[in-house]
């Protein structure tokens, strides 16, 4: 029996920092290609799964499903994990009995995860990674952003904020991601529509600009709710020229004089954006 809305919540997702790309077999063959892809959401307890489909493999289709990740557990030598999984265009058409499915799944090698699906609502049908209704091999993918950082000149303040506070960016610990929040504040409901982040904050570059009035759309009736952005650090594009050697005359200045901000703190990067859950 799976207990529907559990005290605890549901649970971070065990498949750790996706995205994945990924092949599948029903038990009509491996559809290989087209890739499939697994992606983040915004709640760390539910995942994106993109599955594709191969023309030369039976009963394979290009469906996207939501995946959230309810209770793990460890039985002998395999880790299992109850899930819900929801198709977007079927909304509450779906019962419970095709929604709740079971998984086990092991780790195959550092970048590579093996994940066998159950054929209904039971942890039954699934003896092991590899022997299921589906089976899934998941593959880490985009680990170029594991290499980009944010300049150190922004990420030394974890926090900024635009003027108003009604934007706020706050960047992790490792420096390579962070999450732009939109906080709607009913003395701020008129002037948001017309209100955009310039791509300035305290003087520096900041991440890539957002209409705070789009963002808002999804804000109203709920005053307290808050629209979130993760950005991810995927690759440098070009940096500003580093400072000149002391000295120097840079750009016509005098000897000794300081190289302008623009041309010493400034960089071009690509970031993936997710947003919603």
């Amino acid at each position: 029996m799976f207990r529907k809305e559990p005290k605890a919540g549901p649970v971070r997702c065990p498949f750790a920092r996706p995205p994945y790309t990924f092949s599948y077999n029903k038990g009509t063959g491996e559809c290989v290609s087209p890739v499939s892809r697994v992606d983040a959401c915004m709640d760390s307890s539910r995942l994106l799964i993109r599955n594709a489909a191969c023309a030369d493999v039976l009963g394979t289709q290009d469906l996207v499903e939501e995946l959230e990740c309810l209770a793990t557990w460890r039985d002998g030598p395999y880790h299992y994990m109850v899930g819900k999984l929801s198709r977007p265009e079927l909304g509450a058409h779906q019962s419970d009995e095709d929604r709740y499915r079971c998984f086990v799944y092991e780790d195959v090698s550092n970048t590579t995860t093996q994940v066998a699906i159950s054929p209904d609502a039971t942890c039954v049908g699934i003896p092991s990674p590899s022997e299921g209704s589906k089976v899934m091999k998941l593959t880490r993918a985009d680990l170029s952003h594991t290499r980009c950082k944010f300049p150190a000149w922004v990420t030394q303040h974890r926090h900024w904020f635009s003027l108003d506070h009604a934007r706020q960016y706050n960047f992790s610990h490792t420096n390579a991601s962070f999450r732009h929040e939109v906080r709607e504040d009913p003395n701020l409901s008129s002037l948001m529509p017309s209100m955009a982040l310039t791509g300035h904050l305290s003087g520096h570059n900041a991440p890539p600009s957002y209409s705070t009035g789009a963002l808002a759309a999804g804000l109203q009736g709920d005053r307290h709710k808050r629209n979130e952005l993760l950005g991810v650090c995927h690759s440098l594009e070009e940096a500003g020229p580093p400072p000149p050697p002391q000295g120097a005359a840079p750009n016509g200045t005098a000897p000794g004089s300081s190289a302008p901000d623009r041309d010493r703190k400034q960089v071009k990067m690509v970031v993936h954006v997710t947003s919603g859950w």
